[in-house]
């Protein structure tokens, strides 16, 4: 990760020991092994915490017309930052399943949160997506996904003008 505020002078790369895993029976492990992966990070503004989303889509060959890539699961780490160097890794990343009033946008824009008590609409503690051709909801709680399907134009989410006047 990079911080442009306290290290646009200086760069400083920082690593992630991922200190646990989070639990899935053992058959589960098995498909998520086969799947393609991608890892968002995620800065709370509303919190000040950072998180790492992992997601895992795979091949689905049985889609009418031709196959698609379809999300699988996903997973949180809360990352916390070592206060002194420390083998493996500048900070921590553990998994987890609670992130509070906050809830995650992920699409080919950069990845935001917002406190979802601040709008009717949004469900605390879940993840928002969209993606080329899929867009859903994951809560990150149960770990479980409910998604559409249909080819999307503009696969982007944008963070409404109040957060970005808020913390821009």
């Amino acid at each position: 990760s990079w911080d442009l505020e306290k290290h646009r002078d200086n760069p400083k790369l920082m690593t992630w020991h991922i200190s646990k895993l989070p639990e899935f029976v053992q058959s589960e492990w098995g498909v998520l092994d086969t799947c393609s992966t991608t890892e968002h990070l995620v800065e709370s503004r509303p919190t000040g915490e950072m998180f790492m989303v992992k997601v895992f889509r795979e091949r689905n060959n049985f889609a009418e017309p031709v196959a698609r890539m379809e999300h699988r699961q996903m997973m949180v780490f809360k990352l916390e930052e070592h206060e002194y160097p420390m083998p493996g890794g500048d900070g921590s990343a553990w998994p987890t399943i609670d992130i509070g009033d906050v809830c995650i946008f992920l699409s080919k824009s950069e990845a935001f949160c917002l406190q979802a008590s601040l709008y009717d609409h949004l469900c605390p503690n879940y993840i928002y997506f969209v993606d080329d051709n899929e867009k859903g909801m994951f809560s990150i709680r149960h770990k479980s996904l409910g998604s559409d399907f249909s080819a999307l134009p503009a696969p982007y989410q944008i963070p409404p003008q109040s957060y970005l006047n808020a913390y821009g």
